[in-house]
């Protein structure tokens, strides 16, 4: 009869050292808790950035990564076929509208250079001594005229001689009639010559155009030739940067082939790829600050393309005076488009990782400043500088907005001096 009684208080022993456990458990969570809400270590507030809630106003903002991009890209294509012999300049390097980027070899085209370079003396050559050829025979054809004019008016001479001395009997009729028929002869024989002559003069003026249409085609040609020649060595055309070398060393390529592209640096533009949930607050002439390796440069929204890709919009934006130092296309840069201003609002300085109209956890100081509790936070708009505060914060509460990823374990903070 006694076992019973033996188990019931066994079982007794076990509940109660149950419940001394639970306790235990308890007390010692109960004291952990309340190390993380009264911390022992105490931090010097002269650690963190500590700001107040002020009335104020708010620049409503859109940010934006991007590139500068030249408004004056030039591309340039093969005009003839070649072989890649050299490149002289490597993408990324500035260069002048002459600089030389690469050269091209087609045997042909400089063989057809110094043919056609050939030709057009040859020619030339032929046209003079055609020339001086056609010169000799109208002057020998000026001296028939000169003679058929001599012997023309002698044979007047001996007309007008003979009718007088007709006249008086001293020579014969015969004579007489002899003399006009001579004098008829020479006067048809000197017109025939005279329109030789100047037949042959149009005849020499039709020849020498002929020659000539023959050099000035020789003269094409060869110039055709050269320009070919010419485009076997490839400029920049413009100054700016060199973007691309699409090419090889001893690659074949074809007329139309892509060889470079060079972008002017004298006409940069900010290429912004803004959100499509962003862009609703974006318009033409916005305010925008461009940002890159610490310089900034202040610009006004130029263009903003209708089609959305990728889930991105992008914004052109054109700088007022002069873009950033040292800018350069393809450089990444960040903007940020000023879209408006909230007033008379709750501010404060924008705390670190915070993010637009999004809660966040915020250490803020109690009245006596040794103390900063852990308190959620509703943010509104913000700048890059300043963040409306929604709800959370009272005017002239003191908040820490510093970094304080350090104390995510804590819910208070002990600040001392």
């Amino acid at each position: 009869m006694d076992i019973p009684k033996k188990v019931s208080r066994r079982r007794e022993h076990i509940v109660k050292a149950t419940i001394g456990v639970l306790v235990a458990a308890a007390t010692l969570l109960s004291y952990s808790r309340i190390t993380n809400l009264i911390s022992s270590d105490v931090v010097d507030s002269g650690e963190f950035v500590i700001e107040s809630v002020e009335l104020g106003s708010v620049s409503r903002e859109v940010r934006a990564t991007g590139t500068l991009v030249s408004s004056d890209l030039r591309l340039i294509a093969a005009t003839v076929d070649g072989t890649v012999e050299s490149i002289s300049v490597d993408a990324g390097v500035n260069v002048a509208a002459d600089s030389v980027i690469l050269q091209l070899n087609n045997p042909t085209i400089a063989r057809d250079a110094d043919t056609a370079r050939i030709d057009l003396r040859v020619m030339e050559a032929q046209a003079a001594a055609h020339a001086k050829q056609l010169i000799a025979n109208r002057l020998a054809q000026e001296a028939i005229v000169a003679e058929y004019e001599a012997l023309h008016e002698n044979a007047l001479f001996r007309v007008d001689a003979n009718s007088s001395l007709s006249e008086d009997n001293i020579v014969s009729e015969l004579d007489v009639i002899e003399a006009e028929l001579r004098e008829r002869q020479y006067r048809t024989q000197l017109a025939l010559e005279r329109q030789k002559l100047e037949h042959l003069i149009d005849l020499n003026e039709s020849e020498n155009t002929a020659r000539q249409a023959e050099i000035d085609r020789a003269v094409r040609q060869l110039a055709l030739s050269e320009e070919l020649l010419d485009d076997l060595t490839i400029r920049a055309g413009i100054n700016g940067a060199l973007q691309e070398v699409a090419v090889e060393a001893g690659e074949q390529v074809s007329v139309g082939a892509f060889l470079a592209s060079v972008a002017s640096v004298d006409n940069l533009k900010a290429e912004l790829r803004v959100q499509e949930s962003q862009v609703y607050d974006v318009r033409l002439g916005q305010d925008v600050i461009v940002t890159a390796g610490g310089d900034k440069a202040r610009g006004r929204i130029t263009r903003i393309e209708p089609s959305v890709r990728d889930g991105v919009v992008i914004v052109d934006v054109g700088f007022e005076h002069h873009p950033l130092p040292g800018a350069r296309p393809d450089l990444r840069v960040e903007g940020v488009i000023q879209t408006g201003f909230v007033t008379d609002v709750m501010t404060i300085q924008r705390p670190v990782f915070s993010r637009e109209n999004s809660e966040s956890d915020l250490f803020v100081l109690d009245e006596t400043g040794s103390r900063a509790v852990r308190t959620q936070v509703r943010l509104g708009v913000g700048s890059v500088s300043t963040m409306e505060v929604v709800s959370g914060l009272n005017m002239g509460d003191r908040v820490i907005v510093s970094d304080t990823s350090g104390f995510q374990d804590r819910d208070i903070i002990e600040l001392g001096d």
